[in-house]
């Protein structure tokens, strides 16, 4: 070597990029991430879309084996039900204004929402006649399995304007 000098063993610019990577994977974790609520109102919107999208084995891989709702209708039931809708609706909107996590645990929890669901010529007209559809209370009994919530039971129900969340209201407005 030239000058005597010892050469270091690793570049420096190797270094300096493993302890950025290091101080970044630190800062990451400190973070946590998104909270356990978070995934859940994310999962349920992540359902919203597929419906959106009319994907409805996407859909029933959000729900687990054996899910049921509060009309008695076991999984493949409710894969009946959810294609008789996109066959009868089209352009299906939904719009998930609130949405609460309660009774979490480390694998059970509950979630309730407020959705506003239209279709086609409806949502066309939803700005111009303040119009949002139909608004439903939506409740959802989680369960995780294999580190993935799925959706165990869920039961729904027409509600008023006056009815929604406080958080659905303010989103609202935004909407319409």
């Amino acid at each position: 070597m030239k000058g005597g000098g010892v050469r270091p063993i690793l570049p420096i610019r190797l270094l300096a990029g493993a302890a950025v990577c290091v101080f970044l994977g630190a800062t990451l974790v400190s973070c946590g991430g998104p909270s356990e609520e978070e995934r859940l109102i994310d999962r349920f919107k992540a359902m919203a879309d597929l419906a959106e999208d009319e994907d409805a084995a996407g859909i029933m891989d959000v729900l687990s084996d054996d899910y049921g709702d509060f009309e008695g209708r076991d999984k493949a039931a409710t894969e009946d039900m959810i294609r008789g809708y996109f066959e009868s609706y089209r352009g299906i909107v939904l719009h998930v204004l609130g949405a609460r996590v309660s009774d979490l645990r480390d694998d059970e929890a509950a979630l309730e929402a407020d959705v506003t669901f239209s279709s086609g010529a409806v949502e066309a007209l939803r700005r111009l006649v303040k119009l949002a559809g139909q608004y439903y209370r939506i409740e959802v009994r989680w369960v995780k399995q294999g580190g993935v919530w799925l959706a165990a039971y869920a039961e729904w129900r027409e509600v008023g304007l006056d009815d929604l969340l406080s958080e659905s209201r303010d989103k609202l407005r935004n909407i319409l």
